[in-house]
């Protein structure tokens, strides 16, 4: 995947210099640099979730039928 975003980005670059709109410029390296500095998504496991074990005992719950 950092492989496509590279090559993604270097394309965009070069599009961008290419029609000289530096708005796809700035995009490009945007999306060069993400996969430079291996940031973005949960690549970099920044999507991970520490789990926490607690001893918390569920209460039963009574219903009342209603009709």
């Amino acid at each position: 995947m950092r492989i496509i975003r590279l090559l993604l980005g270097m394309v965009i670059i070069a599009q961008g210099a290419y029609t000289k709109n530096w708005i796809f410029v700035i995009v490009g390296l945007l999306f060069t640099l993400l996969p430079l500095f291996n940031i973005g998504g949960c690549g970099t496991a920044s999507c991970n979730t520490s789990t926490t074990s607690t001893n918390k005992t569920m209460e039963d719950t009574s219903f009342e039928e209603v009709k």
